[in-house]
């Protein structure tokens, strides 16, 4: 464990290692409710099997404790087709627990956001952020496309429109997503 080893070599009693392990622990706290949610977002494209297709899932099995890098973990979560109309999109998956004070909704980083704009070259990107409550059980669900999701942080006037309730089955229009 590569993280944990470098907090390792930090002594204890200094504010350098608890900054370090609050980020660590924090850090993965964030990476199992991302993967929890989406179980939840699969969990309501299988219930549609009829309609949607899980072609391809990212396993998330990146090692960086080992330094082993799996470049397909920079993919979107699912690859999904649409048996209707054999449509293909991406969706990515992101739990958060608030939003910003300004009422801002952060789902993602820089160097994420240009690998999902990298996907979308080839095929829509649909972001699907599940906000508050469990990332088992979200109290507000979001499915945005990724060509409105053009920024790190989102405004109400972006993300709001395209909020849905949790747990609604998914439905494919017009090469859209809701």
């Amino acid at each position: 464990m590569g993280t944990l080893r470098k907090i390792k070599n930090i002594p204890k009693d200094t504010p350098d290692y608890i900054d370090k392990v609050s980020k660590t622990v924090n850090a993965m706290d964030y990476l199992r409710k991302d993967q929890e949610f989406e179980k939840y977002v699969a969990d309501i494209f299988k219930t549609q099997s009829k309609f949607f297709t899980i072609v391809n899932r990212t396993h998330d099995q990146d090692h960086k404790d080992d330094g082993v890098m799996v470049e397909s973990n920079k993919e979107p979560d699912f690859k999904i087709r649409c048996a209707l109309t054999n449509d293909v999109f991406f969706v990515v998956c992101k739990w958060r627990a608030h939003l910003l004070s300004d009422n801002r909704l952060e789902w993602c980083y820089e160097l994420f956001l240009r690998e999902c704009q990298r996907y979308y070259r080839r095929l829509p990107v649909f972001v699907v952020v599940g906000l508050g409550g469990e990332s088992t059980s979200p109290d507000r669900m979001f499915c945005i496309p990724l060509k409105e999701a053009r920024w790190t942080e989102l405004l109400p006037s972006v993300y709001m429109k395209h909020e849905r309730p949790p747990g609604k089955k998914f439905f494919w229009r017009n090469g859209t997503l809701s």
